[in-house]
């Protein structure tokens, strides 16, 4: 992938990059979803179409509960496992081969079942046997599929069947595809009715099962029930118990004696404290009026509001006649009489308390002592009454058994006769109109979608390992190393001249001058004085990293474009190994010898250096090949040739061999003030650019920069919308045409 597409230091996609490199890839593209999208084509034409019907089946969350018959065989449970599970009982290989014998598809060849030989044949089998045709039909059929056959016809029937719970209801759905519409609603329909049986069956077998079972135990039970009433009986018999209510007759006498005695505790306690109380308050002095009012009898308290009324009645005769007066007298004795009225009647209600108080307590003890007695005659039958109850709770527990078993027997027994089931059909399958498979739109869709990823996979794929260089940012960022200019790539049509004559390459620059490849040209020479402003550089080597990129062309036309601007220039052509501008420039005079011939003394630099006096250029070609270039090139003479020539000329230029298959370039490149480096543009691979760079063992400074030659231009819009003819297209009044 172009490493422009993502920014490695801001991780920001650049979208435009992203949508010129579609569009430069286009062709990629839109071939793999071409060709995507042809075969969903033909695999939409070819394919047998299937039709799909479905039945929908409820799972009753209600019971109807007629009978208790949950206690033997339970409802459905309505969580997920439970319907899960049903879904799963319904895509049983038991459910399939049920519904294949049913519908005879172990012969029916969309399912991979052995078909029924022909009629014609068994009425040929029937007339050697002497059977007629519906016997023989009738033996074909009751002939036994293998059953390596029918597990196949399992397996496909299978495939062909889907059952799923709709969302999170108690709904299934039942789907069946087959290549006729009409089979796929009725195997779906007898899916749906086999599954209801099932369900009714499974419940017959096992109240069935239960009910036999019960049976078998009730009868086990009911003599265990005979047989420990019976024990219990001959017990009480032999040690003379009796008992009600679970109680023997001592042990109700002793409740109900408990029961009187601790009353009579209760009263006898009640009378003594009252006599007691009684006794402490005349023990203590207390008077006849306090006792009156600790006693509470009625006479007392009518006799004390007599006392009361007396007491007043003479408190006023005194303060009217004296103490000594009859009525005073009188009255007083009525007084001290009452009084004595009183102790007396304290005196007998005392004895009264005392004689009540005996009377508790000889209760008490007669109900004490009858206790004891009944304690005495039930200790002795403790041992026998311990076991009796141990025979009676085992009695009890066999009789609530069998009472319970006797129960779900009847209830079971029941069910048995009543078939009712969980599930019913809600909607039935009907044959569909329209097939299911193949899904022409979605198929397409997917098709689409999916190679079109793919083909923009394959074209990030394609742009990651384009390996070569495509704009100057790519070689500022790789290379570190300016970017000088592109050079377009010249059409054929840019290489004839009006008359249809061809132009010379080398020279393009001086027929066009208000072309777009001049003024690439033009940019090259300036970046080239800029490279070292203060010491502009007249010394200067052109060449490439690898053969034909263009270096030749390069050197001259820069060479060219330097006269026409008033430059003394000297174009020197140093590629020993293929003197390709001798060829172009210096046709027909390579008899009078060149740069090798001058760098031997065989010749003088007036004898070798043509003049192009249109162009005032200087070219100083090389005559003949020469394997050992490198010791020519790096001699002495050489470089002499070099510092003199830059003395004379304004500038000198340099068209040196390739980098990497000779050593030539490196030698020369000691002795010019500066280097261009020409690359192929989207062709010469960058690793190969590294490589002559780092083999030139130079200081970086001394490269002027890069020169991308051979540029398609209209390609170019595609990586950089600002790049290839886009000035040109939008000011062709300034830049003129490049006719």
């Amino acid at each position: 992938m172009n490493r422009e597409l993502i920014d490695i230091d801001t991780t920001i996609v650049d979208l435009r990059e992203l949508i010129r490199m579609v569009w430069r890839r286009w062709q990629v593209i839109a071939g793999t979803v071409g060709v995507g999208v042809g075969a969903a084509l033909f695999y939409l034409v070819t394919a047998t179409p299937l039709y799909t019907a479905s039945t929908t089946i409820l799972i009753e969350p209600r019971k109807q509960n007629i009978l208790d018959a949950e206690a033997v065989v339970s409802g459905f449970s309505t969580d997920t496992a439970a319907i899960e599970s049903e879904v799963e009982l319904i895509k049983s290989s038991s459910m399939a081969k049920r519904v294949i014998a049913k519908l005879d598809l172990d012969r029916d060849p969309e399912f991979g079942g052995r078909p029924t030989p022909s009629r014609s044949l068994f009425s040929t089998i029937a007339s050697w046997l002497g059977l007629s045709d519906a016997e023989a039909e009738a033996s074909a059929k009751e002939q036994k599929v293998p059953e390596e056959v029918l597990n196949g016809v399992v397996g496909s029937f299978s495939g062909h069947l889907d059952v799923t719970r709709i969302g999170a209801t108690y709904v299934l759905e039942v789907s069946f595809t087959s290549r006729r519409p009409d089979k796929a609603a009725r195997i779906a329909n007898q899916i749906a009715d086999s599954y209801l049986v099932d369900q009714l069956e499974a419940k017959y077998d096992a109240t069935k099962r239960a009910t036999q079972w019960l049976n078998d135990r009730l009868a086990s039970i009911r003599a265990e029930v005979q047989q420990s009433e019976k024990l219990v009986g001959l017990y009480k018999a032999k040690h003379g118990l009796q008992s009600t209510a679970g109680q023997t007759l001592d042990e109700r006498q002793m409740a109900s004696l408990n029961e009187q005695l601790i009353l009579a505790r209760a009263d006898t306690a009640g009378k003594l404290a009252r006599y007691e109380h009684v006794e402490k308050l005349i023990k203590a002095g207390k008077s006849k009026a306090e006792l009156a009012a600790v006693l509470q009898s009625e006479v007392i308290s009518n006799l004390r509001a007599q006392q009361s009324e007396v007491g007043r009645q003479l408190a006023e005769l005194t303060t009217r006649y004296g103490g000594k007066h009859p009525k005073v007298v009188n009255m007083r004795a009525e007084y001290n009489d009452i009084s004595r009225q009183i102790s007396t009647e304290v005196g007998r209600i005392v004895a009264d308390l005392k004689n009540e108080y005996e009377v508790a307590l000889t209760r008490e003890r007669s109900l004490q002592e009858s206790l004891n007695e009944i304690k005495r005659q039930n200790d002795a039958s403790n041992q026998a009454a311990i076991k009796l109850d141990e025979l009676e709770r085992d009695a009890e527990a066999n009789r609530t058994l069998y009472e319970s078993f006797l129960t779900r027997f009847k209830q079971t027994s029941e069910q048995e006769t009543l078939k009712t089931t969980d599930v019913r059909i809600i909607t039935a399958a009907v044959p569909p109109s329209k097939p299911s498979y193949p899904k022409k739109k979605l198929t397409l869709t997917l098709a689409l979608a999916g190679f079109s990823a793919l083909g923009l996979g394959l074209a990030f794929l394609l742009e990651y390992l384009d390996n070569s260089f495509k704009t100057g940012e790519q070689i500022e960022e790789v290379l570190r190393i300016p970017h000088l200019t592109m050079v377009p790539l010249l059409a054929k049509s840019d290489t004839v001249n009006e008359s249809g004559g061809p132009l010379g390459i080398q020279r393009y620059v001086v027929e066009r001058p208000l072309s777009s490849y001049t003024e690439a040209i033009r940019a090259l020479k300036v970046g080239i004085q800029i490279s070292n402003v203060d010491s502009p550089p007249r010394s200067i080597l052109v060449t490439s990293a690898l053969p034909n990129e263009g270096k030749t062309t390069i050197a001259a036309n820069l060479a060219y474009h330097a006269a026409s601007t008033g430059l003394n220039v000297l174009l020197i052509d140093a590629d020993l190994r293929h003197p390709s501008l001798s060829t172009h420039l210096a046709r027909g005079k390579g008899e009078d010898g060149g740069l090798v011939e001058l760098l031997a003394r065989q010749a003088t630099e007036t004898d070798v250096i043509r003049r192009d006096l249109g162009a005032r250029i200087d070219v100083l070609p090389t005559s003949q090949r020469l394997q050992d270039s490198a010791e020519i090139l790096g001699s002495q003479r050489m470089k002499d040739l070099v510092r003199r020539t830059g003395q004379a000329y304004d500038l000198v230029i340099l068209d040196s061999s390739p980098i990497s298959p000779v050593v030539d370039a490196r030698i020369l490149s000691t002795a010019v003030d500066s280097i261009v480096l020409v690359v192929e543009w989207d062709k010469t691979p960058r690793e190969a650019v590294q490589a002559a760079i780092k083999s030139m063992g130079l200081d970086k400074r001394k490269l002027a920069g890069v020169v991308l030659n051979k540029v398609n231009m209209k390609r170019m819009a595609n990586y950089s919308h600002y790049m290839g003819k886009y000035f040109h297209q939008q000011y062709p009044y300034y830049y003129g045409t490049d006719g």
